[in-house]
């Protein structure tokens, strides 16, 4: 309701809005805050511009010292200027006229320097004078972002302001300072009801005993039409919004809106229609087209933009106001499952009438809204006819124009044959420079136009059974669970001859072969295919050289991934020297050498390349990924990444070749551990009503390697550290007793 110090709620994160249509192309960058944004409440690039737009204590800053700058003839260095009127407190301002005067000898450290200050002595004075009262009324006119979950400050207005703000309005004989004085005056009154209660209790649209209207009636045709005079038509369009005259207050607000850029935001922040009665009202009140049409483009912005467009043709098919509607209204439409045509048919006579200022954009716009809806050939019809009105030498609209006919031309297809092919590389390859910065177009919506692109041809080609080109749109780790598709796809990625639409699709796929040989070696490693594993890694080239985080022969009683990276290892291990090993291991345990340990340490490998184990991060690669819970395991690799099969397999094998019965009890618990995991990868299967509750969850059973455990070698010194260090375990032995 404020026109000044409006209150922002906090927000974080930066989100975006599905867009392929820059407003910014089409519409006076003077209207940019509004420009169509979901998620907030008024548009700009970054964090930073919007800070500077929505900060309402410094929205004037930049008029203000060039205003003042002027009163004072240039005659005071800017930033000194600035000083005073945006960053000095009361005290501070105090100092520099007491400094001005000669009644003090130096100003604190820090200051700007005032020794340069030529201006005129009465006017100086005027000037301090009133920043002094300007100063006091900034208590609680100027506030600080608030956020939602503290406590709303308190409007603190003290009342022995009103008589000195009176005083010196009386007093003062210089117009430029009399206009300013009235502002704070008028400001003052409207804070001191706001803060009183007082805007509820007097009747509805009555003025009369008003201070802040007897003042404003008082001054009304006192001073000229300037932005001090907007600032403060806000403060009384406002008090006409407290007490329920939304007409009148609306109208006002609109008025503030017209007069300058600055004023925009606050004007529109303001504006609020409540009820068709109201709005017939405000209409009346509009003197000039001009004003009815800024009064359908505010109302257009807030709630109707077809009907809002549909008014401003009607006065004047040329205004600019109906820009931005237009902008509004296809950008709101792009992220909206609205499918109304009520809108469009609005559009489409406009680009029909041909009769606007910008009619290129008035046919893209149609011919967008048409190609949302699927209505393709009048999408088409509308694209050529504003291809004939592009200005000559806009290379931002001709890029906007391309960005649309090509999003036309991929959906439009029924089947990608040779020729459709063909036609596609330069419109591929130009998205994939944007993308690449290789090309740029400032302002340019691709993003998402390339998106776009991709998954539609991904899904055609998926429909046309052609698996590795719908991949290389559309990557997907389901497609290189089946071997047959990885092997094409490498067969395209190694092929010497390329065509020119396989260059140019191949722009759009993320990996390289290498990603490729690594996944194929981490497949051949699961399923015990170490030879051709190892081969595969060595075709991965730099990715084979992966220094695995811990030691991958490790075996611990309970699973600590953090404390296997942090050990010491004396061997560090990459994932080739790792898979190495491992066929080493292998090959002496078929020659009969020293099978307990080969086969116990094969154990640990195999089980540490698992989810469960220290070197998961084998297994990871941009293909797969382990994810930090099973259920976020891809379907395709769930099973062999959870799988601890072969590491049982080991573990037993081991235990067969033990020689004592601590090397059995170690082998008995490793094993333990592997039934385990194979109940938790089970589990996951089930409804969650089978798993219990946080406090309570569906626990595995014993199993028969904790049995085996407790009953056979209870004796050993290894039983004893896992009774000790596992809570499961401790949990079944004392079960039994």
């Amino acid at each position: 309701m404020l026109v000044s110090g409006i209150v922002w709620a906090c927000a974080g994160g930066w989100e975006e809005d599905y867009s392929v249509f820059s407003p910014e192309y089409f519409v006076d960058s003077g209207y940019s805050p509004f420009f169509y944004d979901s998620y907030n409440a008024y548009y700009a690039d970054s964090y930073e511009e919007r800070e500077t737009k929505t900060d309402n204590n410094a929205r004037y800053n930049h008029q203000l010292i060039k205003e003042w700058n002027g009163y004072l003839e240039g005659k005071m260095p800017e930033d000194a200027l600035d000083f005073l009127l945006t960053r000095a407190s009361r005290n501070a301002v105090d100092s520099v006229g007491k400094k001005l005067n000669g009644k003090l000898q130096a100003l604190p450290a820090g200051y700007p320097d005032f020794n340069q200050v030529k201006a005129d002595k009465k006017k100086l004075q005027a000037f301090i004078n009133y920043l002094l009262i300007a100063k006091d009324c900034e208590s609680f006119a100027v506030r600080e972002v608030w956020c939602d979950w503290q406590d709303k400050p308190v409007i603190q207005v003290d009342a022995a302001l009103e008589q000195v703000l009176a005083n010196a309005l009386q007093q003062s004989k210089d117009d430029f300072i009399r206009q300013r004085l009235l502002f704070q005056l008028i400001r003052f009154y409207y804070f001191q009801e706001k803060a009183g209660g007082s805007q509820t209790a007097t009747a509805k649209n009555s003025t009369t005993n008003s201070k802040l209207m007897n003042l404003y009636r008082q001054y009304e045709k006192s001073f000229p039409h300037n932005l001090i005079y907007y600032r403060t038509l806000g403060y009384v369009a406002g008090y006409y919004y407290a007490h329920g005259n939304y007409a009148l207050s609306n109208y006002l607000y609109s008025l503030g809106y017209s007069y300058s850029t600055e004023m925009r935001i606050p004007s529109k922040w303001s504006f609020h229609p409540q009820e068709e009665a109201d709005w017939k009202q405000t209409l009346q009140l509009a003197t000039t087209p001009e004003e009815k049409i800024t009064l359908w483009h505010m109302l257009g912005m807030e709630n109707d933009p077809g009907r809002g467009i549909l008014e401003i043709i009607a006065l004047d098919p040329q205004s600019e106001k109906a820009d931005l509607l237009l902008s509004r209204l296809i950008n709101s439409r792009e992220a909206s499952s609205d499918t109304s045509v009520a809108d469009l048919a609005i559009i489409d006579g406009v680009a029909r009438a041909g009769k606007t200022a910008k009619p290129y954009f008035w046919n893209l716009g149609a011919g967008y809204l048409h190609f949302l809806h699927k209505d393709y050939a009048k999408a088409r019809a509308f694209y050529a006819e504003a291809n004939k009105q592009l200005p000559a030498g806009n290379k931002y609209i001709a890029a906007q124009y391309k960005l649309l006919t090509i999003l036309l031309l991929i959906d439009q297809y029924p089947k990608l044959d040779a020729n459709a092919e063909t036609t596609l590389v330069e419109p591929l390859n130009w998205l994939a420079d944007l993308r690449d910065q290789k090309d740029t177009v400032n302002k340019l919506r691709f993003a998402n136009a390339l998106t776009h692109v991709s998954e539609a041809l991904s899904v055609k080609y998926t429909k046309q059974k052609d698996k590795v080109k719908a991949v290389c749109f559309s990557n997907n780790s389901g497609f290189y669970a089946a071997p047959v598709n990885v092997t094409a796809l490498l067969q395209l990625l190694n092929k010497t001859d390329k065509s020119a639409f396989e260059n140019a699709m191949l722009r759009y796929y993320p990996l390289k072969a290498d990603d490729l040989y690594y996944h194929q070696a981490t497949v051949a490693t699961f399923r015990e295919q170490l030879d051709q594993a190892i081969e595969l890694m060595k075709k991965a080239g730099d990715k084979g050289g992966f220094t695995l985080p811990g030691n991958p022969f490790n075996g611990r009683i309970n699973d600590c991934h953090d404390c296997d990276h942090e050990a010491l290892q004396k061997t560090k291990y990459t994932s080739l020297s790792f898979l190495e090993t491992m066929k080493k291991m292998k090959e002496d345990i078929a020659a009969g050498k020293d099978v307990y340990s080969n086969a116990l340490l094969l154990g640990n490998a195999y089980y540490n390349i698992t989810h469960y184990g220290n070197a998961r991060a084998f297994s990871e690669s941009p293909i797969i990924s382990a994810g930090c819970c099973t259920e976020y395991i891809d379907s395709s690799y769930r099973f062999m990444l959870t799988s601890c099969a072969s590491a049982e397999k080991y573990y037993q094998l081991a235990s067969q070749n033990a020689t004592n019965n601590e090397q059995r009890a170690k082998c008995a618990f490793l094993s333990a551990k592997c039934e385990r995991n194979r109940f938790y990868n089970w589990m996951y299967t089930q409804p969650e009503s089978a798993k219990g509750t946080y406090d309570h969850p569906t626990l595995p059973p014993a199993g028969k390697y904790f049995a085996l455990l407790n009953s056979t070698y209870s004796n050993t010194a290894y039983y004893k550290e896992a009774l000790k260090e596992c809570g499961y375990f401790q949990d079944y032995v004392y079960s039994t007793k």
